[in-house]
């Protein structure tokens, strides 16, 4: 697939996007094992076949054809399968998913389908399931840097999202997520952990 900023494709686009995304499914993983998993816009894959390797079933959807080919190429993988379908009308049975993610998608649709999706995701986890959704908050990425993503019809703002997820969840929580990276240099004559200087 051509990487065009619309979505993360691995190797592709930098280290600090990979970093996110992949650290996305990484957080997911804690609610993986074992479980009936739905991916919501999987696109190329990656984060669906990372979750395969400890959940019971994965489900990728994803509408666009291509991502889904290069996903079914790419990710050929036992209890992982992929299907072609929209993210407003999930073809996925009530309560049927322990943990359903929505990485990166609510910023690409329009409102009604934002509020579309978040009910399905509600309709199709099971009662004691989670619903992981991660989305950019518009004050940080786009208001303080003062850019407009050309692939985003609607961003949230903190306490806008906040609002949409408590209008059909019991239980919400809130992330945030930054990327940092450091580096530790130690002298090899020293005791371990005796001197050091760290860099981020």
């Amino acid at each position: 697939m051509e990487f065009t900023g619309e979505r993360f494709i691995p190797g592709e686009g930098g280290a600090a996007i990979a970093y996110e995304h992949l650290h996305r499914y990484l957080f997911a993983l804690n609610w993986a094992e074992g479980a009936r998993v739905v991916d919501v816009a999987s696109g190329e894959g990656y984060g669906a076949a990372l979750l395969a390797g400890t959940a019971r079933l994965v489900c990728g959807i994803e509408l666009d054809p291509l991502a889904l080919a290069s996903a079914r190429r790419s990710y050929n993988l036992p209890g992982l399968a992929f299907v072609r379908a929209d993210a407003a009308r999930l073809p996925i049975a009530d309560c049927s998913a322990d943990l359903a993610v929505a990485f990166e998608v609510l910023e690409h649709l329009p409102a009604e389908s934002q509020q579309v999706l978040v009910r399905e995701l509600a309709r199709i986890v099971a009662p004691e399931g989670v619903v992981l959704v991660s989305t950019p908050d518009k004050a940080a990425y786009s208001d303080a840097r003062n850019y407009v993503n050309p692939f985003h019809t609607r961003e949230f703002y903190r306490a806008e999202f906040q609002a949409l997820m408590t209008a059909h969840f019991g239980f919400v929580r809130l992330y945030s997520q930054q990327v940092r990276a450091g580096s530790l240099i130690m002298s090899e004559e020293a005791p371990r952990g005796a001197s050091g200087e760290v860099w981020t």
